[in-house]
């Protein structure tokens, strides 16, 4: 578990992955060595993952030849340096 500024959070990004297939996770990105609050959300088709706050879209994760929804997903999470609260929905 991480500390992000007060919240108990994690960097797992395998379990993120299995959590969003029940529900919304609260998560924070990195910008500019500060924390953004944003939402993890599968599509509703569960086709794709989005991590983004009203009207800014952080991640938009999809399979495509080279790889498979869940590295894609696991790719952009490393790169925006994201961590979650753990949810109490499973």
């Amino acid at each position: 578990m991480d500390i992000v500024d007060g919240y108990k959070t994690s960097k797992n990004y395998d379990k993120l992955f299995d959590i969003l297939k029940s529900c919304n996770v609260v998560c924070f990105v990195k910008k500019k060595q500060q924390f953004r609050v944003c939402e993890a959300k599968f599509s509703k088709n569960k086709k794709h993952i989005s991590v983004g706050t009203v009207g800014i879209g952080y991640i938009e994760a999809f399979p495509f030849k080279e790889k498979n929804l869940k590295e894609d997903f696991i790719e952009q999470c490393k790169y925006w340096d994201l961590s979650y609260i753990v949810p109490d929905c499973l």
